[in-house]
C-alpha cells in the first residue's frame, strides 16, 4: 500500500462499515437510521474513490483524460445528489443525527 494513499483508504474502509452497517440496520426495520448511514457509506465511498483518482492524476500516476475528470466531476455530483435529493431532508436536519458523517453544509447551517 502506498503511504500517500492511505487516507483515502481509511474513508474507503469507514465507508464499507457505514454502507453495511446501514444496510443491515435497514434489514432490521430501522429505515431512519438504516437510511442514513447507507447514504453515508454511498458517499464517502464516491468521494474516496474520486480524491484518490483526482490525486493519482496530480502526482503524474496516470494519464490525465477527459473520461478519468468527467468520472471524478460525476462522482462528486453524485454525492450532492445523494445529499440533496432526500425524500425527508428538512425533517432530518431537524433531529440528531444518527450517524456519524454529517454533511459539512448542516454544519455551516448552525
Amino acid at each position: 500500500m502506498d503511504r500517500r494513499f492511505v487516507g483515502s483508504t481509511v474513508a474507503l474502509v469507514l465507508g464499507f462499515f457505514l454502507l453495511m452497517t446501514g444496510l443491515t440496520a435497514a434489514s432490521r426495520g430501522q429505515d431512519a437510521i438504516g437510511q442514513g448511514q447507507a447514504l453515508s457509506g454511498a458517499g464517502t465511498i464516491l468521494g474516496a474513490l474520486a480524491f484518490r483518482s483526482l490525486k493519482r492524476r496530480r502526482l503524474g500516476l496516470c494519464d490525465n483524460s477527459i473520461a478519468r475528470r468527467v468520472a471524478e466531476a460525476a462522482a462528486f455530483l453524485s454525492i450532492v445528489a445523494l445529499v440533496l435529493l432526500q425524500s425527508n431532508l428538512l425533517a432530518r436536519n431537524r433531529e440528531p443525527s444518527p450517524h456519524p458523517a454529517i454533511p459539512a453544509w448542516e454544519q455551516l447551517r448552525a
